[in-house]
């Protein structure tokens, strides 16, 4: 009888030092249009970009297109969202443009900088279209 209580409790013991499984939270999904602009300083660049979610999911990858106002599509050649932080870059003629940024909690509004070919900095705000 004490024996079969002892494994009684030596099986509840265990039972509650397993750990339950973290629950894995999907990544904000970026998905959509967005409306950008660029302040290069003596003007501001505006545009708007589609985003598409790459993979599954669970994925943290998008792909799509960017729109500068009165210039030809750039295809998003990578977007991937870490948390809240955003890394893109997007081809251009003169070669690859880089943004890193924050993605605000809400997944509608992030702002970072822009860095063009040349390392030239600017400071960019996205809006998502709702």
């Amino acid at each position: 009888m004490l024996r079969s209580a002892f494994l009684a409790f030596i099986a509840l013991l265990a039972a509650a030092c397993v750990q339950q499984p973290r629950k894995v939270s999907a990544p904000p999904d970026v998905s959509g249009r967005w409306d950008f602009s660029v302040d290069i300083g003596n003007q501001t660049a505006r545009g708007e970009m589609w985003l598409f979610k790459r993979g599954g999911e669970m994925g943290s990858e998008f792909t799509g297109t960017l729109t500068p106002a009165g210039t030809n599509t750039l295809p998003v050649r990578a977007l991937e969202v870490a948390g809240r932080q955003v890394a893109m870059t997007v081809d251009s003629a003169e070669g690859p443009v880089v943004f890193e940024g924050t993605l605000a909690e809400d997944a509608n509004f992030m702002v970072g900088t822009v860095i063009y070919h040349q390392g030239q900095r600017f400071p960019l705000t996205a809006r998502k279209r709702i």
